[in-house]
């Protein structure tokens, strides 16, 4: 009875002995390709960190690893239009600004040789009349020098060339 048991024992730890390389084998394999699955994620995600957004993990497949990448490569693409559209955005931006810089300033000329004339004109002798149609020219060109003014201003805001006067106040001062 010893003897088939003892014979099958011996098979059994020899079968287990020839496979222990073949297994190992098989495993490095398998950790192989993860390893180098896991090199490309990590890889990329250095890559997206310095905003290298074109970048992609080239990792494909069926498993847990590759759709991680396939969806990793998808979130870049994402964010490169994002990158693309702010981008359009801020120039857009900048250039409106820039317009309206020029505008302002091609208008504010004329504007106050305008207003300059509409003061000559009302020192010199007039009907109260005309008086009052000067008065009426000069609060219409104050007005619209105004808002020349604002728009000039609104640029400058939104081109961070705006510069703030420092002036003293006391809140609770009726006269500011």
């Amino acid at each position: 009875f010893y003897a088939p048991a003892k014979r099958f024992l011996n098979i059994a730890v020899l079968a287990l002995a020839a496979s222990l390389p073949l297994t190992a084998l098989l495993f490095y394999g398998v950790w192989q390709r993860f390893a180098r699955q896991f090199a490309a994620l990590g890889g990329a995600a250095r890559r997206w960190a310095d905003e290298q957004w074109e970048y992609r993990s080239g990792i494909r497949g069926g498993n847990e690893l590759g759709q991680l990448g396939e969806a990793f490569d998808h979130m870049a693409d994402q964010v490169l239009n994002a990158v693309s559209v702010r981008d359009s955005a801020i120039a857009a931006s900048q250039a409106k600004s820039e317009f309206l810089a020029n505008m302002s300033h091609e208008i504010r000329t004329p504007m106050n040789a305008i207003i300059g004339m509409a003061e000559l004109l009302a020192e010199s002798p007039l009907t109260s009349e005309q008086q009052e149609y000067v008065q009426i020219f000069q609060r219409a060109g104050a007005t619209l020098l105004d808002l020349i003014n604002d728009i000039l201003d609104l640029s400058k805001i939104e081109s961070g060339l705006l510069l703030l006067d420092r002036k003293s106040t006391r809140l609770n001062s009726s006269h500011v």
